[in-house]
């Protein structure tokens, strides 16, 4: 199992799961002390659960689960013996450890907060909060398999800002930077809650379309260019996009191609003209080289 896989299903676990299990766990293991083992400490194997819960519940709930540790140990003393019995160094250990435990919550937590932060970074576009290249690359991967199992269509899209250069020339970059990240905003509202939107760099984006035959991607495209029309303008003047949509009915197991296929389309609406969309439905598994664009 990968890495990345078995954070996943780290993640899968439910939070209320997890923290009711580190309780039993906290339990059985200061039970098994004082009534089995008495003088053996069990208390190492509490780091793994608190190491648990700080990943999947943040500092506050395992700073909580902390103040659980201690009662059960406090009871534990009691049933043992009485406070009496209970001698100084033996307190001043247990906060210690309870101390330790706590430290561990706050370190675990942060650790998740930076992992978080750099996966995030690694598969997100910086400018437009998109899914970068590779990681579109990764889901068109994942969205193939899937149609293929299914035996669905799967569209994919290409798309290119026209007179981008133009605008960064005459405008400056943070004209040009405003108007990526509005276009990106746009596609993100324009596009269902299961599409997947990217840029792939510059001003050029994709979008990923599950389970989505020709007339579907059709529909979908001209509500694209006229959403943009009206939503993303500069000087009054709305900026357009030529767009490539290649409608897969047996998509292939090589992304890159489907992508070369959409994209080649795209750029045979750059040669029709500013706002042109091209399609292409294709039966079966073709190429780049083979494409036929047409409108």
């Amino acid at each position: 199992m990968s890495r990345s896989d078995l954070l996943k299903r780290i993640e899968s676990v439910s939070p209320k799961v997890a923290f009711g299990a580190a309780c039993i766990v906290i339990v059985t293991i200061t039970a098994c002390e004082t009534l089995l083992l008495q003088d053996v400490s069990l208390r190492l194997f509490l780091v793994p659960p608190f190491v648990l819960c700080a990943w999947l519940l943040g500092r506050t709930a395992t700073l909580g689960l902390v103040l659980w540790t201690g009662l059960c140990w406090y009871a534990a003393a009691m049933l043992g013996g009485g406070a009496a019995d209970v001698a100084a160094p033996t307190i001043w250990e247990s906060v210690s450890r309870l101390v330790m435990l706590a430290g561990i919550a706050v370190l675990t937590s942060q650790l998740r907060r930076v992992s978080m932060r750099a996966w995030t970074l690694a598969r997100r576009d910086a400018l437009t909060g998109l899914v970068n290249a590779n990681t579109f690359r990764e889901c068109l991967e994942a969205e193939a398999n899937r149609a293929r199992r299914n035996a669905s269509s799967l569209t994919v899209a290409f798309l290119d800002c026209d007179n981008f250069k133009q605008i960064n020339d005459t405008r400056g970059h943070l004209t040009g930077d405003r108007v990526l990240k509005s276009v990106a905003d746009a596609l993100r509202t324009l596009t269902r809650s299961y599409d997947i939107v990217a840029r792939m760099g510059g001003d050029e984006f994709a979008i990923i379309l599950p389970a989505t035959d020709a007339l579907a991607s059709y529909t979908i495209s001209h509500r694209i260019r006229d959403g943009l029309a009206q939503d993303v303008q500069v000087d009054g003047k709305p900026v357009t996009l030529c767009m490539g949509f290649a409608t897969f009915h047996e998509p292939t197991d090589d992304p890159q191609k489907m992508l070369s296929v959409a994209d080649a389309l795209m750029y045979a609406a750059k040669r029709a003209g500013p706002g042109q969309i091209m399609h292409e439905p294709l039966e079966s598994q073709r190429t780049s080289e083979n494409v036929a664009p047409g409108t």
